[in-house]
């Protein structure tokens, strides 16, 4: 079971992402979304994403600060930047 988050603090991008890509096509089993890096991180303590596609710049914290807390709470998800 793959399981994808994505993180972005835009509602247009993560809509579209979700509504424009064929998920279950590409493999992957279970989306969640977030608003902010923050809700990223609190999402991401229960879902335990395999995969991680999110926007480096937010407001607060960058996805690249999130994606270094992640890595190092889970060293096999993947981190993919938009």
């Amino acid at each position: 079971m793959i399981k994808l988050l994505i993180v972005d603090d835009e509602s247009a991008t993560r809509n579209g992402l979700m509504r424009h890509v064929d998920w279950t096509g590409l493999g992957v089993d279970m989306v969640q979304t977030a608003g902010s890096a923050q809700e990223g991180i609190q999402i991401s303590q229960y879902f335990y994403p395999d995969i991680v596609l999110s926007d480096i710049r937010m407001r607060g914290m960058t996805g690249v600060e999130m994606c270094s807390i992640l890595h190092e709470k889970f060293p096999d998800c993947q981190m993919i930047f938009i």
